[in-house]
């Protein structure tokens, strides 16, 4: 399988109106369920909730494609995500919460 991180979409009432936006610092962990089945392919898309020294606050997952997707796949994702860092966004001189929208994409290898 290959698993595609895309920072695809970031809010524009937060992100869009920063200084600096927040860059990882430390990748996540593997996203990919263990139980997936072979040839199995799904999407999500995470809200990760950051707060001003780039911690994270909360992660949940708002979409996912196929909706039906296993609950495994999202709490892969979600875990995966626990352990990454963030540098926080900044506005006016001043470290700030953030909300980025990332979305997952997992497709079967060639």
């Amino acid at each position: 399988y290959a698993s595609d991180l895309r920072r695809a979409c970031v809010t524009a009432d937060t992100l869009a109106a920063l200084d600096l936006k927040p860059l990882v610092q430390r990748e996540p962990t593997a996203l990919l369920p263990g139980d997936a089945a072979p040839g199995q392919s799904g999407t999500l898309i995470l809200e990760i909730f950051l707060n001003a020294s780039g911690g994270i606050d909360r992660i949940t997952v708002i979409e996912t494609t196929p909706p039906d997707l296993p609950a495994s796949w999202r709490h892969a994702a979600i875990s995966g995500f626990a352990g990454a860092t963030f540098s926080p966004g900044w506005k006016d001189g001043q470290a700030v919460p953030s909300r980025l929208h990332l979305e997952i994409s997992h497709q079967p290898a060639p």
